[in-house]
């Protein structure tokens, strides 16, 4: 899914107050015990590199977050490097507390980090979303992504690549 970031942003009101802010190493255990089950030393590889971790809170908890990356990104879900434009961004690893879902964190974090990256210069904002989920889409599209293509790719049994596209 992609979204031009020189076209109008909408503005967003949750019925309640959150804030957003990036993913500071003080706020490392925090996260951690958020999105449990991630490796510390693969999220501090990703800071270390420079992507950046926005979390969305609400009274004083991390309730959703997702990653931002300016740079080649690999996929461990698609198992490929995506390559990305130097006037792009790309978005991954979101996640939302199952008990916030459907309350429109993700959607609120997608304005702040299309505001934020336009006024950097960037031009487009990159996602992927699972084709599986479907309710994945919804946030994106609300935002003004549209989908552009599929990736697909074949595995053979033993873990081989055969084929993507």
């Amino acid at each position: 899914m992609v979204r031009p970031l020189d076209r109008e942003i909408p503005h967003l009101v949750l019925p309640f107050e959150i804030r957003i802010e990036e993913l500071e190493e003080e706020r490392l255990s925090d996260y951690l015990r958020f999105r449990a089950g991630q490796n510390p030393q693969v999220i501090r590889r990703r800071l270390a590199g420079g992507d950046k971790c926005y979390l969305v809170m609400t009274e004083g908890q991390i309730v959703h977050c997702g990653w931002v990356a300016r740079r080649r990104k690999y996929d461990p879900y698609l198992r490929c490097t995506i390559a990305i434009k130097p006037e792009d961004i790309f978005l991954y690893d979101h996640y939302t507390h199952p008990s916030w879902r459907g309350m429109g964190l993700s959607r609120a974090r997608e304005v702040h980090v299309c505001n934020r990256y336009r006024k950097e210069g960037c031009q487009h904002s990159v996602a992927i979303v699972a084709v599986e989920n479907k309710p994945g889409f919804h946030p994106f599209e609300a935002v003004g992504y549209h989908r552009t293509g599929t990736i697909l790719s074949f595995w053979w049994l033993f873990g081989k690549r055969i084929w993507q596209q």
